[in-house]
């Protein structure tokens, strides 16, 4: 885990734990509560990370899937990716159209400086070019697997996506209860409504629910992210 996100993470925590002490009025029960609200905020940059990965990926096969059929026709391979980048214009090809545009004249070094705004497999692809212009022989082989392995594993992840359906369903479905059970709190009328708002242990019985509804989502979530990566 990156630092940058653990540091997010203890300020959720901190600032969770905080609201939750001020309006509960208990520090130590409110933990708990803040520690649940942190642990959804990195599942959540976890899959905001898994998904940028996954339109690498995407992004990366459109590429190859234009590139490969001119490589197998003998066309140059700066030339058959400088084509398949017009054909297929996404972020992943402006990166490698900007690094075949300057293959003529790039420095020592700088192909890897061009790859580190970009994903893995645009790396990878990038690293093949310049080993293919300097070695020769078949260039279209090696992009040919590359496209064929992760156009195998998109119909994984889409079984996957698939088999976590109903957990995704179970844990929205939490959070829309929760939601509903906080508002009629909040906006209700009624001693039934008033008990949580203005007791002490109404307000402890409503910090409990809260703390169980959010690790409840936490562990769905956890469940949800095993089974599309078993």
């Amino acid at each position: 885990m990156r630092r940058e996100t653990q540091l997010i993470g203890l300020a959720v925590v901190g600032a969770a734990t905080l609201v939750a002490a001020l309006v509960f009025g208990n520090l130590i029960l409110s933990l708990p509560l803040g520690l649940g609200v942190g642990a959804l905020t990195l599942q959540a940059l976890a899959a905001q990370r898994t998904r940028a990965s996954d339109a690498d990926r995407d992004e990366t096969l459109l590429l190859l899937q234009a590139a490969t059929p001119k490589l197998r026709a003998g066309v140059p391979i700066d030339a058959a990716f400088l084509m398949a980048a017009e054909e297929a214009p996404t972020s992943v090809a402006k990166i490698v159209r900007r690094y075949c545009q300057r293959s003529g004249y790039v420095p020592p070094g700088s192909a890897e400086v061009m790859a580190r705004e970009a994903g893995p497999l645009t790396q990878a692809i990038i690293a093949m070019i310049r080993s293919c212009r300097e070695n020769g022989g078949d260039v279209a082989t090696p992009f040919v697997n590359l496209a064929e392995m992760i156009e195998t594993d998109q119909k994984l992840r889409r079984r996957q996506d698939t088999a976590t359906l109903h957990v995704r369903a179970q844990a929205n479905g939490l959070t829309v209860i929760a939601a509903l059970v906080v508002l009629s709190i909040i906006f209700g009328s009624g001693s039934s409504v008033d008990y949580f708002r203005e007791t002490a242990d109404g307000r402890l019985v409503m910090l409990g629910s809260l703390t169980a509804m959010v690790w409840g989502y936490v562990i769905l979530s956890a469940l949800n992210a095993r089974i599309g990566h078993a």
